[in-house]
């Protein structure tokens, strides 16, 4: 939820669980939701906090930028 104020910190503790999972090197998909209720500024931000990893802004509530999503997890699907 992008608009959720504890965005970063929740990012943070999921990181951490993934490291003590030993999967550091795991390719990832940085998806934020509720693009359709976030303001410009907010989303400015998170894209530039993120933009190491390419981030997708969808909204599931008006099916928006699904396509963007679905491309990027067949580009990480093995053949």
């Amino acid at each position: 939820d992008i608009g959720d104020p504890k965005v970063f910190e929740k990012i943070n503790v999921v990181e951490d669980i993934l490291s003590q999972l030993e999967c550091d090197t795991t390719p990832r998909i940085y998806v934020f939701n509720k693009i359709d209720i976030a303001d410009s500024e907010t989303l400015d931000h998170v894209e530039t906090a993120f933009r190491e990893f390419s981030p997708i802004f969808v909204s599931a509530l008006k099916r928006q930028n699904f396509e963007n999503l679905l491309e990027r997890i067949s580009e990480l699907r093995p053949a």
